[in-house]
């Protein structure tokens, strides 16, 4: 808040997003050139501050930041958002690295009781299935929801918790998803 409250020129604005914050910064100068100059150290210090949370300027999605830090194929396993992480990648899959989907089904986890060889059970699964280099699995249990990604034979493995309600459960699990799956690819 020390930013916002101490600002003069360059501006700091907060804008709210759906499930996010865009942070917008403005200056005041007789040419691009010398905006351009007066926002860069304010701009260094709001991003040494938001850290791993920041994903691209200007216009840049998060679902572009993510396909462009990938550079493998991949498949994702989704159990959380019904879909709607896969179709969020692939609509910025310029590529083709997005081989396939695959909803959660009781076929494919269901002999599993823990939590963490479930994601890497699906996540393996999706992966061989697809035949892609990298598999990723989103599934849950309750509020707990659990990323995983496997390549080669290396797995990682987060969680998070979430609300219950379902709408809030799927769309707020997408954004929590795609700046993990960011940080681990960058």
């Amino acid at each position: 808040m020390d930013l916002i409250d101490n600002q003069t020129n360059p501006t700091i604005a907060p804008l709210a997003g759906t499930h996010e914050v865009y942070i917008r910064l403005t200056a005041n100068a007789d040419s691009v050139d010398e905006c351009k100059t007066l926002i860069q150290p304010i701009k260094e210090k709001v991003l040494n501050r938001i850290g791993t949370y920041y994903y691209g300027s200007d216009d840049i999605v998060i679902e572009q930041s993510v396909m462009n830090a990938i550079n493998k194929t991949f498949s994702v396993y989704d159990g959380v958002t019904n879909g709607a992480l896969y179709t969020r990648l692939k609509t910025h899959d310029e590529d083709e690295l997005l081989k396939g989907h695959l909803p959660d089904s009781d076929i494919f986890i269901s002999d599993m009781s823990n939590n963490e060889e479930k994601v890497k059970k699906a996540a393996n699964y999706v992966k061989d299935l697809y035949k892609t280099d990298m598999g990723i699995a989103l599934i849950h249990d309750e509020a707990q929801v659990y990323l995983g990604i496997v390549s080669h034979d290396e797995f990682k493995i987060d969680s998070f918790k979430m609300s219950l309600n379902r709408n809030m459960l799927q769309n707020r699990s997408q954004n929590y998803a795609l700046i993990k799956l960011l940080n681990w690819v960058k």
